[in-house]
């Protein structure tokens, strides 16, 4: 069981792993959404459904109901995944399932797919001043679930990205 949930919140890293069945880790993204104080807001993506480019959009775009207007390219969705202002919330987490499963994605797909989560997460913990538009600092936190034997594939492959993931 994922024991530490506030502690996903609070500070560094953005990034986490675990290895927990998919019960538990659904349980986990359900706690986070029930946590009193904050408007957490837990999203689960199937990493099953991310195989490709056009299935990760369409997951992404279904759970976070991105505008009418999404483009189905990586500008539209680096620019909606930064944006999300039709969700309220003091704090996001992005749970992804059978994250093991991304690694199916072109090399070059996963590198962008991997630095727009990485430039997302950064951008959101600073908060943004972009003149009309300012947010203040806010969490926006990843944690990949894979199966049993898994883990060690999406540390290595996210690692030689130079993005760091730490085990829950």
């Amino acid at each position: 069981m994922i024991t530490n949930i506030q502690n996903v919140l609070i500070g560094q890293p953005q990034f986490y792993v675990t290895h927990y069945n998919i019960s538990e880790f659904c349980n986990f993204q359900w706690k986070l959404n029930q946590m009193s104080g904050k408007k957490v807001v837990a999203k689960m993506i199937r990493g099953g459904k991310c195989t490709t480019i056009n299935g990760l959009f369409d997951e992404f775009s279904a759970v976070f109901q991105f505008p009418y207007y999404f483009g189905d390219n990586w500008d539209a969705f680096d620019e909606c995944l930064n944006d999300l202002e039709w969700i309220k919330a003091d704090a996001f987490v992005l749970c992804i399932c059978n994250a093991e499963d991304l690694l199916h994605l072109v090399n070059e797909d996963f590198k962008v797919f991997a630095k727009i989560l990485l430039n997302t997460a950064e951008e959101w913990e600073n908060g943004r001043d972009l003149g009309a538009i300012s947010t203040p600092p806010t969490p926006f936190k990843v944690v990949f679930q894979c199966g049993e034997g898994k883990e060690m594939d999406v540390i290595t492959t996210f690692h030689a990205l130079g993005i760091g993931l730490e085990k829950l």
